[in-house]
């Protein structure tokens, strides 16, 4: 089954938007002038065409859930304001406006289907385009595009306009004065449901995904669109048995140093923050490393790997021995190899594990396409089945983890055949310039909707997907305030 990808070339979604905009627009001004009731519809069409092409603009999460509801409304509200049009024409009326005077006493039924039709389509509440409306203007809004929604509100103001002229025809113009005026159009049961349809609006809830319930007064109506978060951790924030295993591991990379990273994390009075937030804290102590100079490479393409698999057992073995404890394993690298043991670990214990991976670097190559042969770039590969057999292989080969519930936030630098792989994968990822863009909580919530069925979330976090102004040792300069156009490369 295929998967929606967003659009996230900042070039193609700017011009997703103009086009919108120009359609939108278009399509307003132009149904501003009719009097002919068809043209007007046709004209008005265009312009929600526009409307429909702003969830392209913010294809993913919320923004796909209010096209495709906007797309289902609009297809009632169009139908039944044209079917009503087409009734009247077939009563010997006419599609110019003056042949719609005084349609609300001839045919009350009928004139009021259509003004409902039209109101919604306009986006007048409590009717259900106006909730389609609110969902995609809230999308954008969410996700930085504020100016558009701006733009499309005002549209809608120019189409009230024209709408209201023609409910205006049907009440305010030509009212019959006596009784023998009244004319009933006879119509048929279809106009209710498509009126029942432009009076309903949808609930969607953490807890109950989404469901319909009708506009009725009193009923409030909730526009959430936050997923419900699979339980990742036993037990209460601010209420967890954490325990702390760290692993001065820097066999994966070539920057030595890192092995020091257990150490200045603990000295950074890591325990005593935990216990001071009502957490119960454990330090198990660091698991055995070799040092590289006591080694030596015996395969250039995958660096020290005998040495980290050996460690990553040992971690694995940690890990896993204290879920069984009702401990949260907290690790502590170490290059970025360590997640290799510590995801063994969770798998044994856990099924349906998740993994959001923050990381400046997709971590995803094998020793064929490593340009270094440095492990520390190959450990999400690792993790999901791709490279050498001593890395990939874990106690339980069935407990792999599917690479739809991996998700990658923060990527700005990747060798070009791990990006091929990355995007043939099926794993979805957040580049750094959609964090700057949408903000990290945006980011993160949508990655969370990536996780519906799994029962564990693994999260791995490398300090270099930290800004260097922040961070200063971590890696290449990020793309904060005075980013590069082009991210500096750096093998993995």
């Amino acid at each position: 089954m295929g998967q929606w990808i967003p659009v996230s070339d900042p070039g193609w979604t700017s011009l997703i938007a103009v086009v919108a905009v120009l359609t939108m627009t278009v399509g307003n001004l132009a149904a501003y002038k009719q009097t002919n009731l068809k043209r007007l519809l046709a004209y008005s069409s265009i312009a929600h065409a526009g409307y429909i092409l702003l969830g392209f603009v913010v294809l993913h999460g919320e923004g796909l859930m209010a096209m495709l509801f906007y797309i289902a409304v609009y297809v009632f509200m169009n139908l039944g304001a044209f079917l009503a049009v087409i009734a009247v024409t077939e009563a010997g009326g006419g599609e110019d406006l003056n042949d719609y005077r005084g349609l609300g006493w001839r045919s009350p039924y009928l004139a009021l289907c259509l003004a409902a039709f039209l109101f919604s389509l306009t986006g007048l509440p409590p009717l259900s385009g106006f909730v389609g409306k609110v969902y995609l203007f809230a999308a954008l809004v969410n996700q930085g595009w504020t100016w558009l929604a701006v733009i499309a509100a005002l549209n809608s103001a120019v189409s009230l306009y024209y709408y209201v002229r023609v409910a205006r025809a049907m009440y305010l113009d030509g009212i019959p004065r006596g009784e023998g005026d009244v004319v009933p159009l006879k119509i048929g049961a279809h106009f209710g449901v498509l009126l029942f349809v432009c009076l309903v609006r949808p609930s969607f809830s953490a807890s109950s995904g989404s469901r319909w319930r009708s506009s009725r007064p009193g009923a409030s109506a909730r526009t959430s669109f936050r997923p419900q978060r699979p339980p990742a951790v036993r037990g209460r924030i601010g209420d967890m048995k954490i325990r702390i295993i760290g692993v001065p591991m820097d066999l994966g990379g070539d920057r030595r140093g890192v092995d020091m990273g257990p150490s200045a994390i603990r000295y950074a009075d890591l325990e005593e923050r935990l216990e001071k937030i009502g957490h119960k804290v454990e330090d198990q102590g660091d698991i055995p490393v070799a040092i590289p100079e006591a080694r030596v490479i015996k395969d250039p393409t995958a660096k020290y790997m005998p040495e980290i698999v050996k460690a990553n057992k040992l971690l694995s073995d940690a890990v896993a021995k204290a879920i069984r404890d009702g401990y949260f394993p907290l690790v502590l690298g170490g290059d970025h190899s360590v997640a290799v043991g510590s995801l063994w670990g969770v798998t044994r214990v856990r099924k349906n594990v998740g993994i959001l991976w923050f990381d400046a670097h997709g971590d995803f190559n094998t020793p064929e396409t490593s340009p270094s042969g440095n492990i520390h770039g190959m450990a999400l590969a690792a993790a999901l089945g791709r490279g050498r057999d001593p890395l990939i292989k874990s106690e339980d080969a069935s407990s792999r983890i599917s690479s739809v519930h991996v998700v990658q936030i923060g990527i700005r630098d990747l060798d070009p055949l791990e990006k091929h792989a990355l995007r043939n994968s099926g794993i979805h990822v957040f580049t750094m310039h959609e964090v700057d863009r949408y903000g990290m909580p945006s980011v993160v919530e949508r990655a969370i909707t990536h996780f519906q069925g799994c029962d564990h979330i693994h999260l791995s976090f490398d300090v270099d997907v930290i800004d260097p102004d922040e961070a200063p040792g971590s890696a290449p300069r990020s793309q904060a305030a005075s980013r590069p156009a082009k991210p500096t490369s750096r093998s993995r």
